[in-house]
């Protein structure tokens, strides 16, 4: 086991009068202030988690840290009914050969993303026309449909994803039981008494039959999560490692059932099936280096913190011969708040791109450094 210092950071409102320590059993979250400048002077942005937490590697460090700094983050702001961002992972810091200390961080590029989906306004007005049409109350449980899938689009948790989806299946539920002609009441459990079959009321028979046309023993895989989510009848560590495929069917059998209710026949639905695609994000770099005598107790809790800044950014972007968009871009890295040796490992980049663009590639070409020397530039091209 390794011992890790995890840094991460979240929007909120919540302000902490001063250092926040809360101890768990192999993992201790610090919780700071994060402070940003503004126009006129400083402003609260949210808040700085530090995690120290002893894991077999880096991916278990980042799993429990992440996993603390969500649990800290929710209790904080239930208990002064607040909001919050999804938890941000900066950086990781764990000892290394000699004098060494090992960091792996994540930073945001100040590029793209340029993925984009070019509007249709046929499309767009076939579904305006489609609505204008059906009677009245149906069209705003439409809408209201549509919302939660826009919703469950961006949802980063599989687990909000399926509920999203869902909440959108139950406003259409009425029209789709309507649409399918089913009854109100189907047949039940037996009467351990009489051994009658009772008759019970159909009140999911639209979202069962919209799943199942989706795809066969949906219903009975997404409702059996549904209920164990909502009924606690499982840990979460047993309804998680299937929900993102169950999420994501959920969400297309929403999709279908809001295009039928359309009246969209197959050859006008055609242009309607696409990927989801989430509100594009910045690319992200992943860079591994390490810092010379530095250790772990040496850490500074909060955002001033050792770490590589940006220090000169230049690119192009283009389109191709054959149509697609290229970004190239050359990035050169200094040392902040810290101003000893330093040295490059390794660069990697998670890039924005449509989910549907199969062909989309990201190149890291060249990278190259100076020598072992204080106040040493890194280039990456």
């Amino acid at each position: 086991m390794t011992r890790y210092l995890v840094k991460l950071r979240a929007s909120t409102a919540v302000h902490a009068e001063h250092l926040q320590q809360i101890e768990a059993p192999g993992v201790r979250v610090m919780l700071t202030n994060w402070i940003a400048t503004d126009a006129v002077g400083q402003a609260h942005r949210g808040l700085f988690f530090d995690v120290v937490t002893e894991a077999a590697d880096l991916n278990d460090a980042y799993r429990w840290a992440i996993n603390r700094a969500n649990l800290a983050l929710t209790i904080f702001s239930f208990a002064m009914a607040s909001g919050s961002s999804e938890v941000e992972l900066l950086a990781a810091y764990w000892a290394g050969d000699e004098d060494w200390c090992e960091v792996a961080q994540w930073d945001r590029l100040p590029l793209g993303p340029f993925a984009r989906r070019l509007a249709d306004p046929s499309r767009v007005t076939a579904v305006f026309a489609k609505l204008d049409a059906l009677p009245e109350g149906s069209g705003e449980r439409i809408v209201r449909a549509m919302s939660w899938y826009q919703r469950s689009v961006e949802d980063a948790n599989p687990l909000d994803q399926l509920s999203s989806a869902w909440l959108g299946l139950e406003a259409i539920n009425p029209l789709l039981k309507a649409r399918a002609g089913l009854p109100d009441e189907e047949p039940g459990r037996e009467c351990p008494k009489c051994h009658e079959v009772v008759m019970m009321a159909a009140t999911s028979a639209g979202i069962r039959d919209v799943l199942t046309r989706h795809q066969d023993g949906l219903w009975k895989l997404a409702n059996g999560k549904r209920v164990a989510i909502m009924h606690g009848t499982k840990p979460f560590s047993e309804i998680h490692p299937d929900l993102p495929t169950i999420a994501a069917n959920v969400r297309a059998a929403l999709r279908r059932g809001v295009l039928a209710l359309l009246s969209l026949d197959d050859a006008d639905r055609a242009p309607f099936d696409h990927e989801p695609i989430p509100t594009p994000q910045s690319h992200r770099s992943n860079l591994r280096y390490a810092l010379r005598g530095r250790t772990l107790n040496s850490r500074v809790v909060g955002q001033s913190y050792p770490r590589l800044t940006v220090r000169r950014i230049e690119g192009t972007r283009f389109r191709g011969v054959d149509g697609r968009t290229n970004e190239q871009a050359s990035t050169e890295w200094e040392p902040t708040d810290f101003t000893g040796e330093w040295i490059f490992r390794s660069i990697g980049m998670q890039t924005f791109r449509d989910p549907e663009d199969a062909a989309a590639t990201t190149t890291i070409n060249r990278m190259t450094h100076a020598p072992r020397e204080p106040e040493r530039r890194g280039e990456v091209e």
